[in-house]
């Protein structure tokens, strides 16, 4: 079977989404899946700066300087965890732990967050940047590697993202720019010969934790 995958181009700056990869061969021009859209998908450790390490930014005020500990370490009352080399590395930064991306340090993260800034507290920081797979019930450690209940999209992942290269501001993902109104029709008198599409950004995480 050939592979497939969607893509997504996207302005951080307005969440105008600019072009999409909706999956090979006109897959869905016909009535297939849209991958881009509506085909979720584990987000592994894209996770990662969204489930732990932005909010240890926020809430605990960590640098990118924070010492962390990349040694084999277990869920709560479950299962160890390792890497994708099968080694650890020990003593690194929070910096170096997201660019070789260590699943023991995020998971160390993740239970650091929670104990002194509160589960709902992560929960909230991904809901406000769009992640729609985020509910009391089935929200676990498991989702500091990226292993989620239904997964993601490239276009939320993407909108997701954005904030950290947009001062941490969120705007949801757009198609529209306008909409021109033909004359003689009900919306005229309200919006004259077009409807312009206004941008609405949410500050969703300090200017600093995006900047870090």
């Amino acid at each position: 079977n050939v592979v497939q995958a969607g893509s997504v181009i996207l302005n951080s700056q307005n969440g105008a989404i600019l072009a999409v990869g909706n999956g090979r061969n006109g897959h869905a021009s016909f009535g297939g899946t849209n991958y881009a859209y509506n085909y979720p998908r584990q987000p592994g450790s894209t996770a990662k700066p969204i489930i732990d390490y932005g909010p240890a930014l926020e809430f605990l005020e960590w640098s990118t300087a924070h010492q962390l500990l990349d040694k084999k370490i277990s869920y709560d009352g479950g299962s160890a965890i390792g890497n994708h080399d099968g080694q650890f590395f020990g003593k690194m930064t929070m910096y170096e732990a997201l660019a070789k991306s260590r699943n023991p340090t995020a998971l160390q993260t993740f239970k650091e967050v929670s104990n002194k800034a509160g589960l709902n507290k992560i929960m909230e920081f991904a809901s406000a940047l769009g992640i729609s797979d985020i509910s009391a019930d089935t929200f676990n450690q498991a989702y500091s590697i990226g292993g989620w209940t239904t997964g993601t999209t490239p276009v939320e992942l993407a909108a997701a993202y954005a904030p950290f290269g947009n001062g941490g501001y969120y705007n949801k993902p757009r198609t529209i720019k306008k909409i021109k109104i033909r004359t003689g029709s009900p919306y005229s008198k309200e919006f004259g010969k077009e409807f312009k599409y206004k941008d609405t950004s949410t500050q969703v995480m300090k200017q600093s934790t995006a900047y870090m």
